[in-house]
């Protein structure tokens, strides 16, 4: 018993970590906007957005308990006017970790 209780608060220290951590990749934005203007599925909509908002990299992690944050870049007509935070908490049966980008 006490050692579930061990590896709950290890999950949960690890969750609150992925939601609080700066992304790392703060200089990727760019970068990921040409993957996302490249990809089949995603390039379409560059040619009427007026804005958007691009997160390079989203840290998400959980044990029954999860979260995932990262921060972001607004942009108008492909000109930086901003920046946003992303944060998410999940309950629930999860486990695992992982990093995404996202528009």
């Amino acid at each position: 018993m006490k050692r579930s209780a061990d590896l709950m608060k290890i999950a949960l220290l690890g969750a609150l970590t992925a939601v609080t951590t700066p992304s790392w990749a703060s200089g990727d934005a760019r970068y990921t906007v040409g993957l996302f203007k490249q990809a089949p599925g995603s390039a379409h909509y560059f040619k009427k957005a007026v804005a958007y908002a691009v997160f390079p990299t989203i840290a998400r992690g959980g044990f029954i308990v999860g979260g995932a944050g990262g921060d972001g870049y607004v942009y108008r007509r492909g000109r930086l006017i901003g920046t946003a935070q992303m944060t998410q908490l999940t309950v629930g049966w999860q486990v695992g970790a992982q990093a995404y980008s996202q528009i």
